[in-house]
């Protein structure tokens, strides 16, 4: 027994020690059951694709985390043939060294009964396909029924390169303290309409994994499958496991649920760093006695505070390059040959403020992103404490029903309306013609919300509410609207990225064939060689 008499763990504290038991025992089963036969890779065209894989990424703007598994969904995508069943041997080899080569895995760090496992899913998944749409003719849904393989198959084979025990732990763990205080009747009150039992489970499960892993739902899918063990090969109930999880992703419910544990989630995140992410520092040692608890939870969260104040530079610095690159591309195909045809000549002025005014904009507000205090920390803490070793009853969550008041809504929208007006009226002022003045527009806007969505990292570790100073009331005031719209527009970037489609045409797709073609010419090449000796 790791805990005195006097220090007893709770329900919570006893979950926390049993998972950690248990990713200990599975590092170690996978660390001794790890293949001698490792797989390498000739890495010749790595710095090339490496560098292609950093300006795709650029011109994404998702989450790190994500991309290798979107690299993985592309490469099948691109790889399997829906219009007809083609050959797919030895696909999983070259997805594994197509990775290695973009510096998504190491070189060495797989081995061949990988590749054979991956291969072994690309195998089951595409044939599943192939079964539907013998028994299911209507295009839009084998196109719906492609979507889900491509997510779930990209899913499971990131899952062989990267096993998600951790974060299937932590979502149990977190799963056990919400469900007693987010109910089902919590929610059904907040939406206005009844939630189903078999629903509620799922709904808080999603919101758990978006809110506090930031998971993408591609992974949240295949999650679900395997808690509620829906099999691919079972094709209707697949299908209507899905269709569930599609309504439920976009659902009132949801978006409600997720919002609510952003907002009250601080600690539960503190404790996902701490004990399960994949560089976690802490360990069962550490829950010895509340004491040692309390003093190793402070050096955590000091480190997690400097380690967010780097991400936070980086995510500028992301964001500058990301705008810069899709701004140069629509000056180039959009304003430039707007200007030549209406106005005769390259408005040169307007050009440069578009190019450069959104970067200036979020390098600036830089300043304006600071990491919570001690009594945050302190707050985070004692809450930790509470829930690992205390059994009084768990800390209630404030769950209230907000009711937009009529007079703020029309005040809000008023000054919605005025922001634009008076940028507008600024813009007229500098001469932008109506193209450079949209573009210009669109692009503060989303600079202005992705700066919100940096501030919103800062705010999903405060346990405590923050006074805002009057400046940064005003400030809401003003960027409030244009934060909206970059909402909107990122949303609809999101869904169709037209940057990222092109470079994956006319850029991926041949400079990854050709790649791939020498790579099979160098391997045939070294076969010939072989048996001349």
């Amino acid at each position: 027994n790791i805990v005195s008499s006097n220090n007893a763990l709770s329900e919570l504290g006893n979950l926390l020690v049993s998972s950690l038991e248990y990713i200990d025992n599975y590092d170690n089963n996978q660390q001794r059951n790890k293949q001698s036969d490792i797989f390498y890779i000739n890495t010749a065209g790595s710095k090339l694709t490496h560098a292609y894989e950093q300006i795709r990424n650029a011109s994404e703007y998702a989450d790190d985390h994500l991309f290798r598994q979107r690299a993985i969904r592309r490469f099948l995508a691109r790889t399997l043939s829906f219009h007809e069943k083609t050959d797919i041997s030895n696909t999983g080899e070259e997805l594994v060294t197509e990775l290695t080569l973009a510096g998504y895995i190491n070189n060495g760090s797989m081995s061949n009964q990988d590749c054979k496992n991956i291969q072994s899913q690309i195998k089951r998944y595409y044939g599943a396909y192939w079964q539907y749409v013998k028994i299911e003719h209507s295009h839009t849904k084998c196109m719906q029924f492609k979507n889900w393989l491509l997510d779930v198959l990209s899913v499971r084979c990131e899952q062989i390169i990267q096993p998600n025990i951790r974060q299937v732990s932590f979502t149990q763990f977190a799963f056990t303290y919400l469900r007693n205080n987010i109910t089902k009747d919590n929610i059904s009150n907040l939406t206005g309409s009844s939630i189903k039992p078999e629903e509620y489970s799922i709904i808080l499960y999603i919101a758990i994994q978006q809110a506090l892993l930031k998971l993408g739902q591609a992974t949240i899918r295949t999650s679900l499958i395997d808690s509620y063990h829906q099999d691919i090969t079972i094709i209707a109930r697949f299908e209507s496991f899905n269709e569930i999880i599609d309504d439920l992703f976009g659902s009132k419910a949801v978006a409600i649920t997720e919002r609510i544990i952003k907002k009250n989630g601080a600690t539960l995140k503190m404790i996902y760093t701490a004990f399960y992410a994949p560089n976690a520092q802490m360990n069962i040692s550490d829950l010895e006695s509340e004491s040692i608890l309390t003093y190793s939870l402070e050096k955590h969260i000091k480190r997690e505070y400097a380690t967010l104040d780097k991400l936070l530079d980086n995510a500028i610095i992301k964001s500058i390059v990301f705008l810069i690159i899709t701004k140069s591309i629509i000056g180039l195909s959009i304003e430039v040959p707007y200007d030549l045809m209406v106005e005769g000549h390259i408005e040169w002025v307007p050009l440069i403020i578009n190019l450069l005014f959104p970067a200036l904009f979020i390098g600036l507000s830089r300043f304006t992103l600071t990491i919570p205090n001690t009594r945050n920390t302190d707050t985070i803490v004692d809450q930790a404490v509470a829930m690992i070793f205390n059994n009084h009853p768990e800390m209630k969550i404030s769950i209230r029903q907000q009711k937009a008041s009529t007079g703020f809504s029309i005040a809000y929208g008023i000054l919605f309306i005025l922001a634009f007006v008076g940028l507008s009226y600024i813009l007229y002022l500098l001469k932008f013609n109506i193209v450079q003045g949209i573009i210009f527009v669109i692009f503060l806007s989303t600079a202005s919300f992705l700066v919100f969505r940096m501030s919103a990292q800062i705010r999903e570790i405060e346990a405590v509410t923050q006074n805002k100073p009057i400046s940064s009331v005003l400030r809401d005031i003003i960027y409030l609207p244009f934060i909206y719209v970059g909402q909107q527009i990122s949303s609809k970037y999101a869904k169709m990225n037209i940057i990222a489609m092109t470079l994956d045409m006319l850029i991926e797709m041949p400079l990854k064939s050709v790649l791939r073609i020498f790579r099979q010419w160098a391997t045939f090449l070294n076969n010939k060689r072989d048996d001349l000796l």
